[in-house]
């Protein structure tokens, strides 16, 4: 108030608008365009406006989305200051500031590196389809030809390195880019990188620096898979660009230690790093795969991912309405009757069924009747599920009960034979789903 007070005290340095009101609704959960708190909010704006104190009144809801995008912008913050002489303006493009050039290799290594620490700045490939690949055919190829005396040449041979920022500012030749990304260019960066020692000044870099608006994510993903064909990209690659898939790798790493996996939104982002577990580590496929099969009744389907089943699921997963829960719950259940197998605590029998058992898991804990994913008693429903896999002697019990269902199907249908082949057949699913429909396996309400 005192603060509004001096302002308005000082009105006449106002020029000549009178000052804007911004009002923010934060809330932890999601923003559902919810009537009621839209009625109080436009209460809340007449009575604002009945004051006349202010031009225009915006009301602008934060929710958990929301809040994660803020925090990550706050996180990959930077500016960098460089000189970027050979240089062309590309006009008319959809970009605000567009440029082609080749840049020095040694000013190029300013933008990628910590001042402070020296080491390689990796939020700045946060929005790269592919983390770095280590010793593949192509990084020994370029690594090669800056260590064989062949660097003049160097800006023949690469692809080139493709920038978007924010906000790009030029005085002659010097150029100050705020909050950027390497969009493409991550190989090229981290070689460059290794082998800064041996940079010599002849060695020049192909260079775009897009200035883009940063709520124009159309155009800056079709930048990214534009200035990526060079190579095959996957489904997945091109998967991992949408916001959900940002989401959801940050709520894998809010999990406690005990609970923590590691989404592999971008390929191989964990590679050469030691202290992560290999166990531990979802790849975008093996997401696919655990939701599938345990929301989507998908798990005759999994045993080998392919196009088959990514076909039957498309419009049914990755939404950006689904809250990122029952993705990490499935995942979680998978890597919990993992270690349950590899433990032997559960027979090695039943592993080709794995995937049918995170269904009958689901159900057992949860209840047949499983809420819409879009909804807030979803989360709740998923909730039940993670206190029990917390829990090492419930989470046993549970994986252990599933059994007694695939038991049943293999002894009355299969002659006793535990083949993996059966798993992979409509009628197994169908038979677990008349085992569980009846009731005499249903939902465990001593967990």
């Amino acid at each position: 108030f005192q603060i509004m007070k001096f302002l308005y005290d000082n009105s006449i340095y106002f020029k000549s608008n009178r000052p804007t009101c911004i009002m923010y609704y934060v809330t932890t959960g999601k923003w559902r365009d919810d009537e009621n708190l839209k009625g109080t909010i436009n209460l809340l704006k007449k009575d604002i406006e009945a004051q006349e104190i202010f031009d225009t009144i915006n009301f602008i809801p934060v929710d958990a989305n929301g809040l994660r995008q803020i925090h990550n912008l706050i996180n990959n913050k930077i500016s960098k200051k460089i000189k970027f002489e050979k240089r062309i303006s590309i006009p008319e493009v959809e970009a605000q500031q567009a440029y082609i050039g080749v840049l020095p290799a040694k000013e190029y290594l300013k933008l990628i590196t910590d001042e402070e620490t020296s080491n390689i700045l990796k939020g700045i490939f946060y929005d790269n389809i592919r983390d770095f690949e280590q010793d593949n055919d192509v990084n020994i190829e370029i690594e090669n030809t800056i260590n064989n005396g062949n660097q003049k040449c160097f800006c023949l041979y690469n692809n080139g390195i493709t920038i978007i920022a924010e906000s790009v500012v030029f005085i002659q030749d010097t150029v100050t880019i705020s909050d950027y990304q390497i969009v493409n260019g991550c190989q090229t960066s981290h070689v460059l990188y290794n082998n800064r020692n041996e940079i010599k000044d002849e060695l020049y870099i192909p260079i775009k620096l897009i200035c883009l608006d940063p709520e124009n994510n159309i155009i800056k993903n079709d930048i990214i898979k534009g200035n990526n064909r060079q190579t095959p990209i996957t489904q997945d690659q091109l998967s991992a660009l949408t916001d959900f898939q940002k989401n959801l790798e940050k709520y894998y790493e809010s999990m406690i230690e005990h609970k923590k996996l590691y989404y592999e939104r971008r390929s191989k982002q964990f590679n050469g790093i030691s202290s992560i577990e290999k166990i531990r580590i979802v790849s975008i496929s093996n997401q696919i795969q655990c939701f599938s099969a345990m929301f989507l009744g998908k798990a005759h389907k999994i045993r080998y991912y392919n196009s088959s089943l990514r076909e039957d699921v498309i419009n049914k997963i990755f939404l950006s309405e689904h809250d990122p829960i029952g993705y990490y719950v499935s995942a979680y259940a998978k890597f919990r009757l993992d270690s349950l197998l590899r433990k032997k605590q559960i027979e090695n029998k039943y592993r080709p069924f794995q995937y049918h058992m995170l269904n009958i898991f689901r159900i057992q804990i949860s209840g047949e009747n499983m809420p819409d994913i879009k909804s807030k008693k979803f989360i709740n429903y998923c909730q039940n599920m993670e206190n029990v896999l917390e829990d090492d002697t419930k989470c046993k019990e549970a994986f252990l009960k599933t059994t007694t269902i695939i038991d049943e199907i293999i002894c009355t249908n299969y002659n006793k034979e535990y083949n993996r082949a059966y798993a992979k057949t409509v009628g197994f699913s169908e038979e677990i789903e008349k085992i569980l429909t009846n009731g005499r396996y249903g939902k465990n309400t001593s967990l």
